[in-house]
């Protein structure tokens, strides 16, 4: 079955030269890529664009943009974002190292539905998608490890609607910050002290909180002492208390 889906999907790609070699063997990311599975993947190197690095609200691509390959984040973090029709933003999504951005190049008319901006400093990997199509063609392990990652993406949207849909200020922060805290461990950083480079109005952007909002969020957590706040800097005090707060919610 996966092979029939694999030759539909291949079915009018036309081989291109590989390009733009990368040594995915000595990235601290390795074991969380689609290739990890693979024992030899000169392969997979050699499909990469190793793009730039991009700085602090440089684009990745913006709506309607042709979007035609699949990026993992290498380092630094990204927002995605949608302007409605009076100019205001709307986060959609944060990305950290090891997630995947781009799933729109898998649509029909490869259209990008949001803009990507960087946060920070940050860096991709793209897998231009008729490349990558060959390769789960040829080792059934990459198809595998991408289904996992697609799955990943999935898990993550619904993350987010059981986030949204909390009627508290305060746990809907505690819930944003243990993911963050669970992903930067997951990571191999710390779990207990990191930058927010969205900073607190993008926080409070992503969980539809306004300023004020998010502000007395943030404030109630610090007085409780369970968070100390610095600038952008979080420092987890009590991660008990916080997964106190946060016990209702099953997938943390």
């Amino acid at each position: 079955m996966i092979k029939n889906i694999l030759d539909k999907l291949t079915s009018n790609i036309v081989p291109v030269p590989l390009l733009s070699p990368e040594n995915c063997s000595i990235c601290k990311l390795m074991n969380k890529c689609i290739s990890h599975e693979l024992t030899v993947n000169k392969e997979f190197e050699e499909i990469i664009n190793n793009k730039r690095p991009l700085e602090v609200k440089e684009s990745l691509f913006t709506v309607d943009d042709t979007c035609k390959s699949i990026y993992i984040v290498k380092a630094g973090s990204f927002r995605s974002y949608i302007t409605n029709t009076e100019g205001l933003d709307q986060t959609v999504r944060f990305y950290f190292p090891g997630d995947l951005i781009g799933l729109d190049a898998f649509s029909h008319n490869h259209l990008c539905t949001t803009t990507v901006d960087a946060l920070e400093t940050s860096a991709v990997c793209e897998l231009p998608l008729p490349k990558l199509l060959i390769l789960c063609a040829r080792y059934p392990l990459i198809f595998s490890e991408l289904l996992h990652m697609l799955s990943d993406e999935i898990v993550a949207d619904h993350h987010h609607m059981i986030l949204l849909g909390q009627t508290s200020s305060v746990i809907k922060l505690s819930i944003f910050l243990m993911l963050i805290s669970v992903k930067y461990g997951e990571l191999g950083y710390s779990a207990n002290e990191f930058i927010l480079n969205m900073g607190r109005e993008g926080v409070g952007n992503y969980l539809r909180m306004n300023a004020q909002t998010i502000s007395r969020a943030f404030t109630k957590l610090s007085d409780d002492n369970i968070i100390d706040v610095k600038g952008r800097s979080i420092i987890i005090k009590n991660q008990a208390k916080l997964k106190e707060i946060v016990k209702s919610c099953s997938f943390i």
